[in-house]
């Protein structure tokens, strides 16, 4: 009996304009009876167009446990070869302290294990060190209009030269084919088989081979939403399934890829927010979260919270997108709270959308959670420390609003921040927090409107006999700071004395001691998180030097009417991402 199963196909390509273009379609997976042109019988891979794709796919490859792994070498017929050795891509791919192997053994903490194909094949062939040479009666000088053409020869001829690819032998297989001429392809999998294709460049780059065997482990794309609506394709770069970063190799995946590989299960939970009592009384439902970088060092915290939506199709995931250790190659959004919603049935192949990041302080809202008109549920990010970040998650229309006023009771003293905006006031924010217990943010910025703009904000703070700190944080939401490029702008802080005690005109923070017994009464202060203003599609505003062999910087405006779009940094990113308004690329 013979079985068709149909799968999907991605790319990442460039259009005529210089846009990346990610192309999905249908491929099937013909059964072995098949036969190619030359005569061959293999399993081959080719288009159609007109086949449906359903989510729910042939089995993927565990993601627990041991994967035994090859990488296909393709050899044309003009020997024109892959630019990496068969010693560099065993180096890249399993051997090198930064590599394919060691970054998802360490991401999984050695649940997944990548096993180098080591061993003599079903045609005799003996391989050792997991990566293979193959030769293939194929010009890829003369280029394709179909580079399926080049995959399907490279697969029939490792099928006949290695053996059955199909066996138990292998778990994962990846190709790495020889450069082509007008080539735009970095990588191509199909969804819900173990077959990876990659072009020369990036056969051992580990972002690229993390993003792609991600497919092959039943993980979609990870996208992210801007405030206008639209869906930026890989926008979340948070993890590894979003636009890959070659600076560091550094990335595991995001919360909800993390929930669906299961490797961290004994630190999730999910819970219906609108029907969640966590102490027993009235209180707001507290969570502590660590990014993956800390999985295992506190057992009462959680890398995932999922909040299920019985009702509909998606769900949320929380995380905490920490950026250390084996995840501090993180892109954006470095340690922040991150709330991803799922598309799709839970467990199945479907993308993920970053709907909000939170800094230290901040709120978001999600309206009629579970399909139900005005039953909001807002996650507020309430505090940090050593590591741990601490997070509620109310039923707005069930929550006290008195139970969400700050105080402490007891004395305060008033603190003076001052501010001076740039060009961009809205970019600013900044926080108050203990350095130390909770790490519970004790006050927080106005939101800045006006540019070039003094603004004078005086805070009362909790004293303290107990020696604890206070942390003042500014964040810049293009990490660019208040000065110089695009105005003048700084902060500076006063003590009740009318002493500085910190200055400053980038994103940064500053240790200062609390007062003790001011005999002031402290009073009750509103909600202490800021509602998230997720800013709409914008260009870096530094004019950026997109050559490296040209000393000259450029525009975004420039980049896009001379089509650069698409011309990749040093970091493995388009330009595009620096320039997403220019180049028109705000949504999927």
């Amino acid at each position: 009996m013979t079985t068709t199963t149909t799968t999907t196909e991605e790319k990442i390509l460039q259009d005529n304009n210089g846009k990346p273009n990610t192309r999905s379609r249908s491929r099937i997976l013909r059964p072995k009876e098949t036969t190619l042109s030359s005569g061959q019988s293999s399993l081959m891979l080719s288009a159609s167009a007109n086949t449906k794709t359903n989510s729910k796919y042939q089995p993927f490859p565990q993601t627990t446990g041991t994967l035994k792994t090859l990488m296909i070498r393709i050899i044309d017929s003009k020997n024109v070869q892959p630019e990496q050795s068969i010693e560099q891509l065993e180096n890249g791919i399993y051997n090198d302290d930064a590599s394919f192997k060691s970054q998802i053994e360490a991401c999984s903490y050695n649940k997944l294990e990548i096993q180098p194909f080591s061993g003599i094949t079903l045609n005799g062939q003996t391989i050792n060190g997991g990566v293979a040479d193959v030769e293939i009666d194929y010009d890829v000088s003369l280029g394709t209009e179909n580079e399926v053409d080049v995959q399907n020869t490279a697969f029939a001829a490792a099928n006949d030269q290695i053996g059955d690819l199909e066996s138990d032998d292998f778990d994962l297989i990846m190709f790495c084919l020889p450069p082509q001429p007008n080539n735009n392809m970095i990588a191509d999998h199909f969804v819900g088989t173990k077959y990876t294709f990659y072009d020369s460049k990036w056969c051992s780059s580990v972002g690229v081979l993390m993003h792609e065997v991600g497919h092959t482990l039943g993980l979609d794309n990870s996208n992210a939403l801007e405030a206008n609506g639209n869906i930026i394709a890989y926008g979340d770069k948070t993890g590894a399934m979003g636009a890959f970063n070659s600076k560091s190799s550094a990335r595991c995946y995001n919360a909800a890829k993390s929930h669906q590989l299961g490797w961290y299960n004994d630190q999730v939970k999910s819970i219906n927010p609108l029907n969640y009592n966590q102490s027993g009384d009235s209180s707001i439902p507290k969570f502590t979260l660590n990014g993956v970088s800390d999985y295992g060092n506190n057992p009462d915290a959680l890398v995932v919270l999922k909040l299920q939506q019985k009702k509909e199709v998606q769900d949320y995931f929380i995380g905490y997108n920490r950026a250390d250790g084996i995840h501090a190659g993180t892109s954006v959004d470095k340690n922040k709270i991150t709330i991803l919603r799922t598309e799709g049935d839970n467990g199945s192949y479907g993308s993920s959308i970053k709907v909000a990041a939170l800094y230290l302080g901040q709120s978001h809202t999600l309206s009629d959670f579970n399909g139900k008109i005005g039953r909001d549920v807002e996650v507020r990010f309430i505090g940090l420390f050593e590591g741990n970040a601490v997070i509620q998650v109310m039923d707005v229309k069930k929550t006290d609003p008195t139970s969400i006023m700050h105080t402490t009771g007891g004395h305060c003293s008033n603190y003076t921040i001052e501010v001076t905006t740039d060009a961009y006031p809205g970019d600013t924010y900044w926080t108050i927090s203990e350095n130390g217990g909770r790490g519970r943010v004790v006050a927080k910025s106005p939101v800045y409107e006006f540019e070039d703009t003094v603004t004078t904000t005086t805070v009362c703070l909790p004293d303290r006999n107990d020696n604890v700190q206070y942390k003042f944080q500014i964040f810049d939401v293009y990490g660019d700071g208040l000065c110089c490029d695009y105005g003048n702008g700084s902060y500076k802080g006063f003590d009740p004395s009318g002493n500085k005690i910190f200055e400053g005109d980038q994103a940064s923070e500053h240790v200062f001691d609390a007062q003790e017994n001011s005999g002031v009464d402290q009073p009750a202060i509103e909600n202490l998180t800021q509602p998230l203003l997720t800013g709409l599609c914008k260009d870096k505003r530094r004019k950026i030097q997109w050559d490296l062999t040209k000393k000259k910087k450029r525009s975004c405006s420039w980049i896009a009417k001379r089509n650069k779009c698409n011309v990749l940094l040093d970091n493995g990113e388009p330009l595009w991402t620096l320039c997403p308004e220019s180049c028109e690329n705000c949504s999927a």
